[in-house]
């Protein structure tokens, strides 16, 4: 009988962030520190997007999604990784947030427009383009570009399906594509 080989055990990529974790759950007193340095500004960013702007209700969104991580620190399973588990909460904590006042839930439909935003990219024609798209596939492409998750981590987050988040990414680069080629009026 041939002998039987291994089974090849391949470990995901360590989480820089996951030590962060890590040291909430144990009650370290410089993780929560940590953790705002790191997901502060990202943070901030994303809420804003989707508060429409507004950058009160988003600052008082980073605050309570960045005390939800720190109380849910021990129950973070490690199934993603630590971003796209802390970028899921600040969804909930924005819905949630809009739900209140009520405003449009999320994921916002792609009839809603997202207001104008800074962006580093310099072309103007490009900032237009983007700033046109509908809230849905805005959030996809900052999600994808800006943040770097993949569209299962996006899914994640928006609690979509990943066939809602790839068609969306797609007609978004549709829209662009013909927006930038054709230098279609944007509204």
């Amino acid at each position: 009988m041939p002998a039987v080989a291994d089974p090849i055990v391949v470990s995901p990529p360590k989480d820089p962030d996951a030590q962060i974790i890590r040291d909430l759950a144990a009650g370290d007193p410089q993780a929560a520190a940590d953790l705002a340095r790191r997901f502060q500004r990202p943070l901030r960013a994303f809420l804003a997007r989707l508060v429409g702007g507004d950058e009160q209700l988003a600052a008082e969104l980073v605050q309570d999604t960045l005390v939800a991580v720190w109380k849910g620190a021990a129950d973070f399973d490690g199934r993603s990784r630590v971003s796209t588990w802390v970028f899921a909460i600040a969804h909930r904590q924005a819905a949630t947030a809009l739900r209140r006042r009520r405003l449009p839930t999320l994921p916002l439909t792609d009839e809603l427009r997202a207001p104008p935003a800074p962006s580093p990219v310099e072309h103007d024609d490009l900032r237009q383009a983007l700033a046109a798209l509908p809230t849905g596939q805005h959030a996809v492409l900052e999600l994808t570009f800006t943040f770097g998750f993949s569209y299962r981590e996006i899914a994640e987050i928006l609690q979509i399906p990943e066939g809602t988040v790839k068609s969306r990414a797609s007609a978004a680069r549709h829209a662009l594509r013909k927006a930038l080629d054709n230098n279609t009026p944007w509204p």
